[in-house]
């Protein structure tokens, strides 16, 4: 199963204070306001992958076969533009195969 999400987060503060003095003693208070813009890409895929291996083994012989799988990734960047006309780069890596090697050993016993 493959599954991939690129998410883009941006958020800004916003605050205002107000304070007044009455003879020794004062009073503040304090607005904060947090403004918060999420984007969400995501995908989920499910790949089967087959493979069929041959193999000569010759009589009276120990053969042992070691298969090292491998993910294929691809590598990018996800450009994102808001309304305001901002742009941001959010990198991704996403799973799009398998591969394996194969290595051999063999002995007589």
């Amino acid at each position: 199963m493959v599954r991939w999400s690129v998410e883009y987060e941006k958020t800004k503060k916003v605050g205002s204070g107000i304070s007044a003095q009455v003879g020794k003693a004062g009073v503040k208070r304090d607005i904060e306001q947090q403004l918060r813009s999420t984007y969400t890409l995501s995908e989920n895929q499910t790949n089967t992958h087959t493979e069929e291996i041959s193999v000569k083994v010759p009589g009276n012989t120990i053969l042992e076969v070691y298969i090292d799988w491998k993910q294929i990734l691809a590598h990018g960047v996800v450009q994102l533009r808001d309304q305001a006309g901002n742009t941001s780069e959010v990198p991704f890596v996403v799973a799009v195969g398998v591969t394996f090697d194969q290595r051999q050993f063999s002995w007589k016993p």
